[in-house]
């Protein structure tokens, strides 16, 4: 999938204190409420991140997403069976609970 290493960097500058990466406003189509799964915000401390699981339609219904406060994606990824959604947001949870983030999503 190629995302493993831009999220770590991301999450790593991040919790230093670094700044986003700026690519410009959010220009990717929100799902709409009935495609959606799941959908948690995570915190550490003051910040927060929006995670969301759907399912949508075509060749790689199947997404992980995880948004900053300020909309960028710092994760987008598609997946063509849940399966492989499933074991590629368990390895993304296991990064985020080492990385100090807390939620309903990964409390429990």
């Amino acid at each position: 999938m190629g995302y493993g290493l831009a999220t770590n960097t991301w999450l790593r500058k991040h919790r230093m204190g670094g700044r986003l990466p700026r690519s410009g406003p959010l220009t990717v189509a929100r799902p709409t409420p009935d495609t959606i799964h799941m959908r948690s915000i995570l915190k550490r401390g003051a910040e927060r991140l929006e995670y969301e699981i759907y399912k949508g339609s075509g060749e790689t219904p199947y997404a992980l997403r995880i948004a900053a406060p300020n909309g960028q994606l710092i994760i987008d990824e598609r997946f063509p069976e849940p399966y492989t959604l499933h074991e590629r947001a368990a390895r993304v949870e296991r990064l985020l609970v080492r990385q100090g983030w807390h939620g309903p999503l990964l409390d429990s």
